[in-house]
């Protein structure tokens, strides 16, 4: 002891002899504990219960130079005084010195200095006198030992920190997750540090380490920047995917992630080049990156990220390693651990998210992860892409070396939702109380087919056969899988639900595959049972007056007997990548077809292909070959060969000649499947198919070929960071509001002007924390828009989620009420045509030399045009092709030229809303405000309000004090305006999910379990004023229509208004009745 004392007094007399300050990873906090890269340094005192002391700061000047800060603990009425001293050392740390005295002999169990280690980070890596501590990654509940008379204590932190503690103390260990914590405490205990105590000391000598960050110029070795001009032409920058989706805001020229340092290009200083890119556009695979013969390092660190990334456990590619004596270290770059998609970046196992920003597309961002070196003379590194990964980019942006192997640190905070203070749980009933305000039965007319079938009317919009004047817009949902085979008693109970709901329509999806007889050696050959549920199903719906539209293939796989010759190159193509190259596929796709439609329908008396209930068929879903053809790459590469040849086009796999081949194999096989349709089957049912991929503008050609244009659309559609439908999944976490509608408005441009336009898949999907925003913005939109029909994804992946109630997930709307809910409003502006369509139209002309240099392929590529949408009608067309009426055609050019709309007023609105972000309908009835990340719908039957909060205004209700984002919508039940209205609708909705739903981080984008019930309601409460000559009665309902319990409001000025408050009764509230 008297050694170590005299080292002190040494030491301090050095310190003291220079200006020496604190290591750049000390930060010092307000209340004198010290932040210690992920760690943190406490002064703690517990009693002889358990209890901790209550600490104040009554004075403190301790800054880079050290200093000391003085306190008091307090227990209940007694005081400690504490007085903490700190003091610099060269060359990398300082003394941590604390006198406590008690006001009388006190039972304490604790007296120490904490150092607070955050777990979720990894293994630990702590020694005490040199023995290893075995401190448990995960919670255990187990005792954790510690050391008596201990020396020297060493923790190696993430981030590349290291820290050696030298005194005498006591160390005990506290696995604070046993008490609901995130934080595992190393308690150096003073002298003494328990007992009955009058005073006590804390003298420790901490060394701070850290790695040494030695940045690569990668100059050598770049081959793209990071903007990029024109989508798809295998040059320019980043992920080759146009102005819109690029990462021209990535403009720092250094990147510091805890003590890593990267050195960044600047492409304007190195001919437009900073990034290495290998992959899909671009025909480089492999890079190099020589280093100085005289490198020591043991560490390799990249800044990175992937596009179109794919799934499962292979690796992205490989980093190669040549050491000065010629040996060679392969090191696999994960795809789950080490790397990630650019786009809604989030920390992974090794790799944190460094750099993270917007683009109008998406966030993106940029991950820094190390990878640990078998030597230390490093002389060369090589970046492979895995040759497995045929569509996959790996982009590298930055290179640094490190004098040791080290982790990052993790952010990862783990929540799990329950009952409290932001959740109540809801009472959740499934059925709708028969003529209650959420029954919406009476705007569905019955049954189905009683016009005769539907057809598409010369104006482009659908009507009926028999009623050509009377027009028809549909609503409905999909269901998949075992959804699709229902008993006839659930299948009744299914259509009566959905026509409850303001449905009209079913989609039905992912059923082939559970259709085909399991004993059959083909894969055309149908399970009679099965068929003849689904039989029934349509049946029944058309009762109701439902319609159905069907897939010709969702999935369906091939079976040996379908003697399909291409598998045996390509085992894993389907029908998909197959159909264009294959006879034996088309033959295939021909016979189930045949099979189906030509089957007659016990139930109805029809067969499928001339039943009125059934009003569309889609070909194949989500075929475009762009994003197919990969699955038989071998095939495609083959044939784009002879291709190229024939055509005197050089055969590069990243030209965009390459898609050319693609769009004409695609248009060879689609005119056959429509001659087999029209012409052998001879249907009239409407006819449809490449219904993704609405952004790509060589579509357009090939669609104008259908009966019906048909899309697809997600906000914050999930990632699989580990395995395909695999939890966890990742979200973005941000509001479609804020990103100017980007469902539905990237959908807008695919809509073809004189053919109907549907979108038979949309979701704003849970658990995005704004998905109450998704009722009135794809509603008002559609309805702006004039579209004609809309299908949520999905109702149902399963019978079981049918009958009956289970927590909800993803994308079903089966057991989600504020799904279901949101549909109500989606239903009245869309449906009943509450929200009017624009008059204004405008036609993007896709040109014919479409794919020739220089040429957009994407309309992603123009967001200004797109965002015209927002205030005007707007859609697409081939080259010159004829226009109707009142179209007017603008050029496809990124070029923002708001003069080309001709008219002076949408020219403004155009302007406002591309340069302030707030978009305003040309019928006055929408306005959404992105910065604001409000949006408000005001017709005459319909109001509807969504704001982060605080106050908004429509024309006939505001909504103020808003406590949490919510949506607030006024509905007219009696079709009357809402001036007049005697029944209104009125929803409040914030947000729903699970108990126990568990996510990975407290910006909630890694989503690791659905948790179970019951339901949790997001706490909400506003006051909605309403425009009224008399005070209305407002009743709170539950979940099926029926009452809760009566609401006081207040009445003056013209104006009713209570107070609104999910919270308000038992088992939650989304609904209330006004009624006067």
């Amino acid at each position: 002891m008297k050694k170590f004392w005299i080292l002190l007094l040494a030491i301090t007399a050095a310190a003291a002899a220079t200006a020496a300050e604190l290591p750049s990873v000390v930060q010092v906090k307000s209340n004198g504990f010290l932040k210690l890269g992920p760690a943190e340094l406490s002064v703690r005192c517990f009693n002889d219960k358990w209890a901790t002391a209550k600490w104040e700061m009554d004075a403190a000047r301790i800054g880079r130079q050290g200093g000391s800060a003085s306190g008091t603990m307090w227990f209940g009425g007694d005081s400690i005084r504490i007085t903490e001293t700190i003091t610099p050392l060269e060359p990398s740390g300082f003394l941590f010195t604390v006198n406590a005295v008690f006001p009388h002999p006190m039972a304490i169990n604790v007296f120490c200095a904490s150092l607070d280690l955050p777990t979720g980070n990894g293994p630990f890596d702590v020694t005490v006198d040199g023995r290893k501590l075995d401190l448990p990654e995960k919670f255990t509940d187990r005792y954790i030992a510690g050391a008596k008379e201990a020396k020297e204590l060493t923790v190696v932190l993430t981030g590349g920190t290291t820290l050696r503690f030298k005194g005498n103390f006591t160390l005990e260990v506290q696995d604070n997750r046993k008490f609901g914590g995130d934080r595992l405490s190393l308690r150096l205990c003073g002298t003494p540090g328990s007992g009955k105590l009058s005073e006590s000391r804390i003298d420790l000598a901490v060394t701070v380490e850290t790695i040494r960050s030695m940045p690569v110029d990668i100059s050598q070795a770049v081959n793209f920047g990071f903007a990029d001009d024109v989508a798809d032409d295998g040059r320019g920058g980043w992920s080759d995917q146009g102005a819109n989706n690029d990462l021209r805001s990535f403009t720092q020229r250094k990147v510091h992630l805890e003590n890593i340092t990267f050195n960044i290009i600047d492409p304007a200083r190195n001919g437009g080049k900073a990034a290495i890119v290998m992959g899909r556009t671009v025909a480089k695979r492999r890079a190099a990156v020589e280093l100085p013969s005289d490198t020591e390092a043991r560490a390799v660190t990249l800044l990175h990220a992937s596009a179109w990334t794919p799934s499962g456990g292979k690796p992205l590619g490989y980093l190669n390693v040549t050491f000065a004596d010629g040996s060679l270290q392969k090191i696999p770059v994960s795809l789950a651990d080490d790397s990630g998609n650019w786009w809604n970046p989030f920390p992974r196992k090794n790799a944190a998210v460094a750099w993270k920003h917007e683009n109008p597309a998406a966030p993106v961002g940029l991950y820094a992860a190390p990878f640990a070196l078998k030597r230390s003379d490093p002389r060369r590194l090589e970046f492979q892409l895995n040759p497995e990964h045929v569509n996959a980019m790996w982009m590298i942006a930055g290179i640094t070396l490190a004098d040791r192997p080290f982790r990052f640190s993790r952010a990862d905070n783990d929540v799990l939702l329950a009952s409290g203070k932001e959740w109540l749980p809801l009472e959740f009933t499934k059925e709708i109380v028969a003529g209650s305000p959420l029954d919406f039965s009476r705007y569905t007319e019955a049954p189905a087919g009683r016009y005769g079938s539907i057809i598409a009317r010369p104006d482009g919009t659908l009507g009926f056969e028999k009623a050509p004047g009377k027009r028809i817009r549909l609503y409905g949902a999909n269901i998949c899988f075992s959804a699709c085979y229902l008993e006839k008693a659930e299948a009744d109970k299914l259509a009566a639900d959905f026509r409850k709901l303001g449905y009209n329509s079913l989609r039905i999806h992912h059923y082939d595959g559970l259709l085909v007889d399991p004993e059959a050696p083909d894969s055309v050959t149908f399970d009679a049972a099965r068929l003849d549920k689904l039989d029934y199903l349509i049946f029944a719906m058309a009762k109701q007056g439902i319609y159905t539209t069907i897939d010709l293939y969702s999935a369906r796989a091939f079976k040996p007997g379908d003697d399909i010759p291409e598998l045996r190159l390509c085992e894993r193509a389907g029908l998909k990548a197959l159909l264009p190259i294959s006879r034996a596929a088309m033959n295939n796709w021909k016979a189930f077809s045949r099979n189906l439609l030509e089957h007659r329908n016990p139930y109805t008396g029809f067969r499928w292909k001339e039943d009125p209930a059934i009003w569309m068929l889609n070909l194949v879903n989500e075929e475009p070959l762009s994003l197919n053809w990969s699955a038989a790459a071998p095939l495609y590469r083959e044939k784009y060969a002879q291709w190229a040849k024939n055509n005197g086009f050089p055969a590069r796999k990243d030209d965009r000649r390459f898609r050319q081949f693609l769009n004409e194999l695609q248009n060879k096989a689609l005119e056959e499947q429509l001659r087999f349709l029209r012409d052998e089957i001879k249907t009239k049912i409407l006819l449809t198919s490449l219904n993704n991929g609405a952004e790509q503008a060589d579509l357009v050609r090939l669609r104008h070929q259908f009966d019906v244009v048909d899309s697809h659309g997600y906000h914050d559609h999930p990632t699989f960071p580990e395995a395909a439908w695999r939890l966890p999944n990742a979200y973005s976490q941000t509001s479609a509001i804020a990103r100017k509608a980007q469902v539905p408005r990237e959908m807008m441009a695919a809509r073809i002007f004189g053919k109907p336009f549907v979108i038979t898949e949309f979701n704003f999907v849970k658990p995005n924390l704004y998905r109450a925003e998704g009722g009135p913005l794809i509603g008002a939109y559609s309805a702006l828009q004039d579209w004609d029909g809309l299908y949520r994804f999905a109702w149902s992946h399963s019978r079981n989620s049918v009958v009956g109630i289970n927590p909800p997930t993803m994308f079903d709307a089966a057991n989600d009420p504020l799904v279901q809910l949101s549909d109500r409003i989606a239903v009245l502006m869309f449906r009943r045509g509450d929200v009017e369509a624009a008059r204004e139209k405008y036609a993007i002309a896709v040109p014919d030399d479409l794919f020739d240099a220089g040429r957009m392929l994407s309309f992603s590529e123009t967001p200004a045009l797109l965002q015209l949408g927002l205030i005007a009608r707007i859609g697409s067309s081939a080259g010159d092709a004829p226009l109707p009426g009142g179209v007017f055609r603008l050029p496809f050019s990124a070029t923002f030229n708001p003069r080309s709309t001709h008219n002076g007023r949408i020219r403004g609105l155009w302007e406002k809303t591309v340069k302030n972000g707030i978009a305003r309908s040309s019928t006055g009835q929408i306005t959404l405000d992105s910065g604001a990340k409000t949006f408000a719908v005001t017709t005459p039957r319909s109001e509807s309000l969504t704001l982060p909060g605080g106050e908004l205004a429509g024309n006939r209700m505001r909504v103020y004090d808003a406590s949490t984002f919510q949506t607030v919508a006024a509905l007219s039940l009696d079709d009357l305006p809402l001036a007049e209205s005697r029944s209104i609708l009125l929803l409040q909705l914030t947000n729903l999910d699970n108990t126990a739903a568990h996510f990975g981080n407290t910006e909630f984008t890694l989503h690791r379990a659905h948790g179970h019930l019951p339901m949790l309601l997001r706490r909400g409460a506003a006051t909605v004023a309403i425009k009224s000559n008399v005070p209305f009665r407002v009743t709170a309902l539950k979940t099926d229509g029926s009452e809760l319990g009566e609401i006081k409001g207040t009445f003056q000025n013209g104006s009713f208004a209570f107070r609104a408050d999910t919270a308000g009764f038992p088992g939650g509230v989304m609904a209330y009745h006004l009624t006067r």
